[in-house]
């Protein structure tokens, strides 16, 4: 059930994704409005152009709230005036929503779409054959799954379309425990944890996600949270690799997945920030499929001792 429920939650999305989310012919910075891409150059927006307020909604109170929409009523060919920053002169556009262009439908089709498939498979497969069943496989999977839901959100909150943008905030606090106490326990606990550490943690986390829930965290207070559960797992890693010796064989994986992660992670996020498209930060997320390296080193150390007594 658990794994049908993913799988319905990531189909939906892909399906709002390419079907259901209008297709408005560019592609913008939701920071700040920042028009990154225009697909259709004859309906009179520009790249650099800084959306202001489109119809009657304010780019500002589209910011801050993540359940309204932006073009979510509009069909191909309808109109809609667009208050745009051109270089520091106010302008209006009457823009044509243009429909699916292929350049638009390409991007939609690309990457994210297929990396969130992955992680879901190797989230059943842990489900279905890791053994034995104990808190190692809970985390796994969940570690699995959650990423999986982190993936296909993030590819649509810019848009706040469907709650992605609430989901993924949500999903970000979670992944924060799941994370670190995997790896803190996997191979082997690195010392025994108090059972209310753990609790406590979880505790923090379902109140960050309700706090999230009802809008009343900082707007980007999840980034923290990406960096805790991302930046404390390599942490732990390594930690492993240096205070128990006797598991650097098994470990050396983890520390070659993670490398691959947190390296584009960090140049493609420098890059963005430097040239002012923090967009491009999205780019690492290309790497992500190297975290399912985690399942098979697993896997691997829990079906060793059933080949030593066969």
């Amino acid at each position: 059930m658990l794994a049908v429920v993913v799988l319905a939650l990531i189909v939906a999305y892909i399906y709002g994704r390419l079907v259901v989310l209008p297709y408005v012919g560019l592609e913008m910075n939701s920071d700040d409005g920042t028009v990154l891409v225009v697909f259709s150059e004859s309906h009179g927006l520009q790249a650099r152009d800084r959306i202001i307020k489109v119809g009657d909604v304010e780019y500002l109170d589209y910011q801050n709230d993540l359940r309204l929409g932006l073009f979510d009523s509009l069909e191909p060919g309808d109109r809609v005036p667009i208050l745009v920053d051109r270089a520091g002169e106010l302008i209006e556009v009457d823009y044509v929503i243009p429909g699916p262009t292929s350049d638009e439908v390409r991007e939609r089709l690309l990457g994210v779409i297929l990396i969130a498939v992955i992680f879901w498979i190797a989230g059943t497969l842990a489900l279905i054959y890791v053994r034995p069943r104990d808190q190692r496989w809970r985390l796994l999977t969940a570690f699995f799954y959650l990423t999986a839901v982190f993936l296909i959100c993030g590819s649509l909150s810019s848009r706040h379309f469907w709650e992605s943008a609430i989901v993924l905030r949500m999903t970000v606090w979670f992944l924060v425990p799941v994370y670190l106490q995997f790896h803190w326990i996997f191979p082997k606990p690195l010392r025994n944890m108090p059972r209310f550490v753990w609790w406590a943690l979880y505790g923090v986390a379902a109140l960050f996600a309700i706090l999230e829930f009802l809008q009343i965290m900082p707007a980007n207070a999840y980034y923290l949270g990406f960096a805790l559960a991302v930046g404390g797992s390599v942490l732990l890693i390594f930690a492993h690799f240096i205070l128990q010796p006797e598991q650097r064989r098994d470990l050396r994986l983890l520390a070659i997945s993670s490398a691959l992660i947190m390296i584009p992670l960090v140049l493609f996020s420098l890059l963005g920030f430097l040239s002012g498209f923090p967009e491009l930060g999205v780019i690492a997320i290309f790497a992500l499929p190297f975290l399912p390296a985690h399942g098979r080193t697993l896997g691997d150390v829990e079906l060793a001792p059933a080949r030593a007594r066969a």
